[in-house]
């Protein structure tokens, strides 16, 4: 039996992010979502759906067959009834392993975990903050429930309790993630995050005083730290995998939902998952400098060098500057055909003049290039889409400046629809740039049209002799 009330040392914090008290969990299918001032955020742990599953995840797959939902299933309730438990002894109830009539609450594996958890308590006395805490985060449009805040040693901790036999890394995002979301809604800011591990192999204390645990479980801390770790997550969301699934995903529930309310099954409230705000790390659209571009284009390879050179001095599209031959190429300069499938397969036929940038990108190809391609790759074949994804990946890698890599010439990464998009705005008016880039004025203005700021950053070069200039 555990008493009540043993070793409970709470602490009171300010929270500067206020909630709605009509806020709650909403719950569908597989999908998790919080309300917060009548938007929808997707659950931290539903974002981690997402995330690739390591080697051993598939090999136990292949081990178990089709037991994998069974055990699954049977860890997952085995896991929540420790957690109701310990958030039970952590508001002071008394626990204890047997009813009144002498059966058994909780299987014995259960059992000692709570006694790790409670082992753990009373040997480092942390004081309490918050249990089952629900947290926002405004920033990047996400919410989730973190197991513990609390103070150990004059640190402020996120805790997040696994019952798992191994850890994923995972497990390491969503608490990056979490402690996030608490300093963005509370004055306390916390400064470490770790997972209190029920299921360590640990054989007792550390001697060396550096790890908090003891035996049979331990305060698990990422190697990476918890920016590089949030910087992950982000990564997630924004990857088609963590994005794009997403919102497949939602489309989803908007029609399941909406036929679920239609046949009475659910409230005939607005449906939430057509209010879901889904996260976002930035604006899609990002604003290049000169000087970035040039530093960018001095350490890529010669097939990316062209394709900025020609989409900085044409605005065509990724998939047109990997289509160029010497057959396009004429007297007066480029010639490309736009196809608009979303304007009912609109042709837009262009002629491009020729300019220093065309000039530059045309003599690099010709020093490079052995077949009819403008763009190559190593072996003399034709860039081909995905060749070219995975090219710019490195060079986006090799650019971004980085503790691993403290040699970056940029601070964050830029697409090719950014490069493009520097074209359109280097056009004296919306028209020009509606014209080059074959757009209706109001995407040109959208996501073509940006000011740069003309103080910190010189006017583009229009001559050969200047473009060579920031050519190392």
């Amino acid at each position: 039996m555990i008493q009540q009330n043993v070793n409970i040392y709470q602490k009171s914090v300010n929270r500067i992010l206020q909630v709605d008290p009509n806020s709650e969990q909403v719950n569908f299918l597989d999908s998790r979502f919080y309300t917060r001032n009548e938007k929808y955020y997707p659950s931290v742990t539903y974002i981690l759906q997402y995330f690739p599953k390591n080697k051993f995840f598939e090999n136990w797959l292949k081990d178990v067959g089709h037991n994998a939902d069974i055990i699954a299933k049977k860890a997952a309730d085995e896991g929540t009834l420790v957690h109701e438990t310990i958030e039970r002894y952590l508001n002071g109830e008394e626990i204890s392993w047997v009813n009144s009539k002498g059966n058994a609450r909780y299987s014995l594996e259960a059992w000692k975990m709570i006694l790790k958890f409670v082992d753990f308590w009373t040997t480092h006395k942390p004081k309490l903050i918050k249990a089952e805490e629900h947290l926002f985060s405004d920033k990047y449009a996400y919410a989730g429930t973190a197991d513990i805040i609390c103070e150990i040693d004059g640190e402020i901790w996120v805790l997040d309790i696994k019952t798992s036999n191994s850890l994923h890394t995972s497990y390491d995002l969503q608490l990056a993630s979490y402690l996030q979301a608490w300093n963005e809604c509370y004055e306390e800011k916390a400064t470490r995050a770790g997972i209190l591990w029920l299921k360590s192999k640990s054989r007792g204390e550390d001697k060396t005083g550096k790890k908090i645990k003891g035996k049979g479980w331990e305060i698990n801390e990422s190697k990476r730290s918890n920016e590089e770790n949030l910087l992950l997550f982000l990564k997630l969301i924004q990857s088609k995998h963590g994005l794009a699934a997403a919102k497949q995903h939602r489309a989803t529930l908007c029609v399941l939902m909406d036929r679920a309310m239609l046949y009475g099954m659910m409230s005939p409230k607005e449906n939430p998952a057509r209010l879901t705000k889904l996260p976002r790390l930035e604006a899609r659209d990002r604003l290049i400098h000169n000087d970035e571009f040039w530093s960018v284009i001095n350490i890529a390879p010669p097939a990316l060098q062209i394709a900025m050179l020609l989409g900085r001095g044409t605005g065509m599209r990724e998939m047109d500057v990997l289509t160029k031959t010497i057959h396009d190429i004429t007297d007066e300069g480029i010639t490309n055909i736009q196809r608009k499938r979303k304007a009912g397969n609109r042709v837009v036929k262009q002629l491009f003049i020729y300019n220093a940038y065309i000039d530059l990108a045309l003599q690099i190809s010709q020093k490079h290039r052995t077949g009819e391609c403008l763009m190559e790759n190593n072996k003399g074949q034709a860039v081909t889409q995905s060749g070219f994804s995975s090219a710019w990946r490195r060079l986006m890698k090799q650019a971004i400046k980085t503790p691993q890599n403290p040699n970056g010439v940029i601070d964050s990464r830029f697409s090719f629809h950014d490069v493009r998009a520097m074209a359109g705005s280097e056009q004296d008016n919306v028209q020009d740039a509606c014209k080059l880039l074959g757009n209706t004025e109001a995407v040109a203005r959208k996501h073509y049209r940006r000011s740069f700021d003309r103080v910190t950053n010189p006017a583009a070069p229009t001559d050969i002799n200047e473009i060579r200039d920031y050519l190392r």
